[in-house]
């Protein structure tokens, strides 16, 4: 009897340590296939391999690495899933597969894995990301903080906490981190157009020409939206000529729209710029010589100009084509 358990142990130990050595033996292939770029044979070999011993973890994490070369994202997941499950200590496995789920977009399973691992790469990077993807902004702020603070040259952290306060309306928050992104990376040229957009609401007309010139400087393609709002920065900055510039390329391909001549004609008037309020003016009642509200405007600059006569006259006639400016004559008189 002893002999017979001694012969089965035999055979057993023998078995395994044949299985171990086939299966080192296809994973060490699969490896040298890898090396030399040739990923479908390195995947076979691996799949050999596992097929001998299923739970492997080098073939495993090697079938991994070959799938996301050969561009099999839902492959690799799994693979690494399965490694991450066997090893769930493996802060290796466990930082591939966080940043595989989230370059997946698979965010539900990657906030598992991160807030599980107590020590991944990016950990409080990629939750801050998933948190802003999913528009829960607390959460976001909280933990892209804590990103920041580990690495504050990211500019990718940067900038999505300076989106995440413009989303929480805290504009004055959102500034230093957009400045702080474009110390790390001045050329996103669309950030230099956002923070510009930023300056002009928040009526730092100075800075947002600034930050729409860098725009430009770095590349952003003007539109007619884009060169509007320098424009009309511009102007409020008292950069009447830069101002100018501007409107006139617009109207060179919008010819004749009124409301973007009424505006530059508040504009001009607003900045004391009466005699090229009064162009404008012009501009509106050649398009429509029944124009009250430019013919009311175009008064109210003769009389900042000092020809009061003439102006009331003009503010009369308008009054005539759209009486209910009478109120609007009211407000401007107890202005004055």
């Amino acid at each position: 009897m002893k002999n017979l358990f001694f012969l089965l142990f035999t055979i057993l130990a023998a078995t395994t340590y044949a299985q171990t050595d086939s299966t080192n033996y296809f994973t060490d292939l699969g490896k040298t296939y890898q090396e030399a770029n040739k990923h479908l044979l390195a995947y076979d070999q691996y799949a050999k391999a596992l097929k001998i011993s299923p739970a492997h973890l080098p073939a495993i994490e090697g079938s991994a690495h070959t799938a996301i070369q050969m561009r099999k994202l839902p492959t690799a997941i799994e693979h690494l899933e399965k490694a991450h499950q066997i090893a769930p200590a493996n802060q290796k496995i466990s930082n591939e597969l966080l940043k595989l789920l989230y370059d997946y977009q698979q965010y539900d399973k990657a906030v598992i894995v991160a807030t599980s691992c107590t020590s991944c790469e990016n950990k409080e990077k990629i939750l801050g990301m998933i948190y802003y993807k999913e528009e829960n902004y607390a959460k976001a702020e909280k933990v892209l903080l804590k990103a920041a603070a580990q690495d504050p040259k990211d500019a990718d952290v940067s900038y999505t906490l300076a989106r995440t306060y413009i989303d929480l309306e805290y504009y004055d928050k959102a500034i230093p981190y957009y400045v702080r992104t474009l110390e790390l990376d001045p050329k996103r040229a669309s950030v230099h157009n956002e923070l510009g957009l930023l300056y002009y609401n928040q009526t730092q007309y100075g800075k947002a020409v600034a930050s729409f010139e860098q725009a430009l400087e770095n590349g952003y393609k003007a539109n007619l939206d884009f060169t509007e709002n320098l424009a009309f920065a511009a102007v409020y900055n008292n950069q009447i000529d830069k101002a100018e510039n501007a409107f006139q390329s617009i109207l060179e391909r919008k010819p004749g729209n009124v409301n973007l001549l009424r505006g530059i004609a508040d504009a001009m008037y607003d900045r004391k710029q009466y005699d090229k309020s009064l162009s404008y003016c012009q501009k509106l009642m050649e398009i429509n010589p029944k124009d009250a509200k430019a013919l009311y405007k175009a008064g109210l600059n003769f009389i900042k100009k000092g020809d009061k006569s003439k102006g009331q006259t003009l503010c009369d006639e308008a009054i005539k084509l759209d009486p209910s400016m009478e109120s609007m004559r009211q407000k401007k008189e107890i202005m004055m």
